[in-house]
């Protein structure tokens, strides 16, 4: 009777445990979409999915199919989580790093990931004298071409959301005589604007 309460509480305590985890890294995933723009839904349903349960099946394994002791089995289940939580989060750290990097082609290939991009692109591109013709051989055709300034020049680029926000953020470009004379980010109104840097 003692070894079936002992059974039950380990594995209402694993589950609970291997649950909290699985729906921490599952916000942090949700949070932020780069994970599975990089690394693809295999991978994404990999990491985030099939570990966890990976990590619950060693669980049950090592206390029921080894006969493991409580205690062992316990702090072995811990040693698996913390290396599940190491590869979820190593995993987010590493696809943060990989779009914090600027190159054209990550620019098309991962445009709601801009954002992460702008620091990198502005420390490595002087965008303030180039042409148009510049300007898109380095991002492309703009994305959105906007009406609501009036006659003034420019090219618009989505580059995310920003923070938690669900508002655009966009990347704006104006030109005089086909040269860049002011770049500038806003998210929902121009007035809020700030200045590429």
């Amino acid at each position: 009777m003692k070894n079936r309460i002992l059974s039950a509480i380990y594995v209402f305590l694993i589950t609970m445990e291997i649950f909290c985890v699985f729906v921490l890294s599952m916000l942090f995933v949700l949070l932020d979409e780069s994970v599975s723009a990089v690394i693809g839904t295999l991978g994404w349903c990999t990491v985030y999915l099939l570990l966890p349960m990976g990590v619950f099946a060693a669980a049950i394994l090592l206390k029921f199919g080894k006969g493991m002791g409580f205690l062992k089995a316990f702090f072995a289940v811990q040693a698996c989580i913390v290396v599940y939580a190491a590869a979820a989060f190593g995993t987010q750290a590493w696809v943060n790093r990989y779009l914090s990097d600027f190159t054209p082609e990550k620019w098309v290939r991962y445009p709601s990931q801009r954002i992460c991009m702008i620091a990198d692109m502005a420390e490595e591109y002087e965008l303030i004298g180039m042409t148009k013709e510049d300007i898109w051989a380095l991002f492309g055709a703009e994305d959105i071409p906007y009406a609501d300034v009036g006659e003034a020049d420019i090219l618009e680029y989505y580059i995310g959301a920003s923070g938690l926000s669900i508002d655009p953020t966009m990347m704006t470009i104006v030109f005089e005589e086909n040269r860049a004379v002011e770049v500038y980010c806003y998210t929902e109104h121009r007035s809020l604007k700030h200045p590429v840097q």
